[in-house]
């Protein structure tokens, strides 16, 4: 009963948020989203749209910065969407966090030697018959 209630808290926060907004409540949306942060809520961003629409563009951001190599946007839409509780007391997104740092870290190393992040072919296509580790011995 309890997931349940929070698996929909992000989106009920958001219309809370989203009504608001509307009801040009300007100093108590402030003072919502200050609260939710300090609590670790979820609380997605409404930019005028419905909550699905900002779980959308955000998940297209962090893909975008994931893909171009941009660990600062891609941490900071990290810690803005995923909540402190998660974050600390999950096994699987501690070790997810790990692997992103590593991602990062291979790309700067690329970038260093003058490599663009997907100029290998290994890169993006884990199965390609180009991928020295995926050919047949």
């Amino acid at each position: 009963m309890m997931g349940d209630v929070l698996a929909y808290e992000a989106e009920l926060l958001g219309m809370v948020k989203e009504y608001l907004e509307f009801a040009e409540f300007e100093d108590t949306v402030k003072s919502f989203t200050k609260e939710c942060k300090i609590k670790g809520k979820p609380l997605p961003k409404t930019g005028g749209g419905s909550v699905k629409d900002s779980k959308a563009v955000t998940i297209q951001d962090m893909l975008a910065s994931f893909t171009d190599g941009d660990q600062d946007v891609f941490f900071e839409l990290w810690e803005e969407h995923v909540p402190p509780s998660v974050r600390d007391n999950e096994a699987i997104a501690q070790k997810l966090e790990f692997y992103l740092h590593i991602h990062f870290a291979i790309i700067l190393l690329k970038r260093s030697v003058g490599e663009s992040p997907g100029s290998s072919p290994c890169y993006n296509k884990a199965a390609s018959d180009d991928c020295p580790s995926r050919r047949p011995l």
